[in-house]
């Protein structure tokens, strides 16, 4: 039980720790300096700066919510990039605590017979992998690539909280097998996170505020929807059964 609960915090520290020579670094002369290093616009959280965060497009990019973070940041910072690089590292070790939270829940929900102890380290490995992994470093340490973490920030809050309420109705993986013919409704749960890891955490091309986001949650609503109709539609069984 005590590691199940400071895992997270274990997780988010260790992430941390392994980024914190990022915090040392300047700006790359690829990127930020258009973003960052001559655009004015975003510096601060006035109106104009609001307004120009909704309403703008730099190389192609419409990432309001990223741009509001480094509006935060010169606020706070000015224009050192320490300042920059903390926030992305904060970002980034909330998104490992989440990884772990998300894996600790689906494996859970997978391996039923599974102990919790094992269930447990799986999850800590799994989020250690995802947070330490060198592909990890462009979109943690390059600060125009905030749109990354923040977008992975809200993809891991919007599938734990998909996966919160599937699991608030009520009905176990072992009663999905059952209704569905022994369709394990759990691979629907699994597939969303290496969607995640490949739309929306290494491509890098956000156009949208939440970035990976848009796209996939508008197919876990309808998949959503799918499973709401096959959940309340009654179990037919005897020589009158209905299939397909």
């Amino acid at each position: 039980m005590l590691v199940r609960r400071i895992a997270p915090f274990a997780i988010a520290a260790i992430t941390f720790a392994v980024f914190a020579p990022a915090l040392q670094y300047g700006f790359i002369l690829w990127d930020d300096d258009r973003n960052l290093l001559t655009n004015p616009s975003y510096r601060g959280l006035g109106w104009a700066q609001l307004r120009w965060a909704f309403t703008s497009a730099v190389m192609g990019h419409w990432i309001p919510v990223t741009w509001l973070t480094f509006g935060l940041d010169y606020a706070l910072w000015g224009m050192k990039a320490f300042g920059y690089h903390l926030t992305s590292v904060l970002l980034h070790a909330a998104n490992a605590a989440l990884f772990y939270l998300l894996g600790r829940r689906l494996l859970r929900l997978g391996l039923t017979a599974a102990a919790p102890r094992a269930i447990t380290l799986g999850a800590i490995v799994a989020a250690l992998f995802f947070a330490v992994h060198p592909l990890r470093v462009e979109s943690v340490v390059w600060v125009t690539e905030r749109r990354d973490v923040l977008s992975a920030l809200f993809y891991l809050l919007t599938v734990l909280a998909y996966v919160k309420a599937c699991a608030a109705d009520g009905v176990s993986v072992r009663q999905n097998n059952e209704t569905h013919g022994g369709q394990d409704v759990f691979h629907v749960h699994f597939h969303v996170v290496p969607r995640f890891v490949d739309d929306g955490f290494n491509t890098g091309e956000a156009r949208f505020p939440f970035g990976a986001v848009e796209v996939p949650l508008s197919e876990r609503v309808k998949q959503a929807a799918v499973l709401r109709e096959a959940f309340d539609r009654p179990t037919w069984s005897g020589p009158d059964a209905k299939t397909g």
